[in-house]
């Protein structure tokens, strides 16, 4: 009935190919492709498209050669970096963040709010000093990712589990809240507490995919007069992501906790990573289809 994951991902590298040319659809060797699994991702070999989610990112054809000049770059940065560091697992993240701050109200010296410092809210961290913003809090309840937090720009880092967030935020913007707030760590404690720490006429930006349902009060967005946003993946901010890695704007090998073979997914990626104090912040589970594969 239904066809198989792997030949989805065939399916759509058979058809983009149809519309490149040959030639240009080849990309240096090695290549890393993302695939997203539950919101984690794994790194495959391939030599002909950067896959993600089952789809050929190169769209329109005239962007695979803004991505092939980027990844050209970090190859000859890194050399053998892909053979270290499985770094274009990243690249997918990094683009959700970059599509949100631009899609954002986030403005010139704002001050920001990130809840939640995985591997979305460290790179989010990124993203908006990179967007200008003026301060960057973040709350976040692992020590270790409170440290990567502050390390990577934070102006200060706070766990919402022995500190009250509210009053925290009160005190360091004068009583006027965050401008924007991120919504990084997908639960339902912290969607229904996005709205209480904003300031009036401010923004909370939801990232997080929270599965369960959340109990929402709207009387607090009504008389605040909050913006409440949010977004989801976007190819086009891929080439600008690859740039960001190339020129190494941004840290990403920082965040990269373990690489795992595939067949430890479940209990040393998934069940490590939903442990509540975990330190882990990206876990890559490593495939391998064969360096010479094809898929025409």
């Amino acid at each position: 009935m239904g066809s198989k994951p792997n030949d989805n991902v065939r399916k759509g590298v058979t058809e983009r190919l149809s519309i490149i040319p040959r030639k240009s659809a080849r990309l240096p060797s090695p290549v890393a492709s993302t695939l997203s699994f539950l919101g984690n991702h794994v790194t495959a070999s391939f030599e002909t498209l950067f896959i993600t989610n089952g789809c050929p990112i190169a769209t329109p054809a005239w962007k695979s050669k803004s991505i092939m000049k980027s990844w050209e770059k970090i190859l000859k940065t890194e050399k053998t970096a892909m053979k270290r560091t499985p770094i274009a697992t990243l690249i997918d993240p990094l683009s959700n963040c970059i599509h949100a701050v631009r899609y954002s109200a986030l403005q010139l010296g704002d001050r920001v709010l990130i809840v939640g410092a995985g591997s979305i809210g460290l790179l989010m961290l990124q993203c908006v000093r990179r967007a200008g913003a003026s301060a960057v809090y973040v709350s976040e309840v692992s020590d270790k990712r409170r440290s990567m937090a502050e390390k990577l720009g934070a102006t200060a880092s706070h766990d919402p589990s022995k500190e009250n967030l509210y009053v925290k935020m009160d005190e360091v913007t004068g009583g006027r809240g965050p401008d924007v707030l991120f919504e990084c760590a997908d639960t339902p404690h912290t969607l229904r507490e996005a709205v209480t720490l904003v300031r009036k006429g401010g923004q909370v930006f939801v990232i997080s995919i929270c599965e369960e349902p959340v109990e929402a009060d709207f009387m607090t967005p009504v008389l605040n007069e909050l913006d409440i946003k949010g977004s989801y993946c976007e190819y086009e901010e891929y080439p600008y992501a690859i740039d960001f890695i190339a020129k190494k704007l941004v840290d990403v090998k920082s965040l990269i906790s373990d690489v795992i073979p595939l067949d430890q997914l479940v209990e040393k990626g998934f069940e490590a990573l939903a442990k509540p104090l975990t330190e882990a912040v990206k876990i890559i589970a490593k495939i391998s289809w064969g360096s010479r594969r094809r898929f025409s």
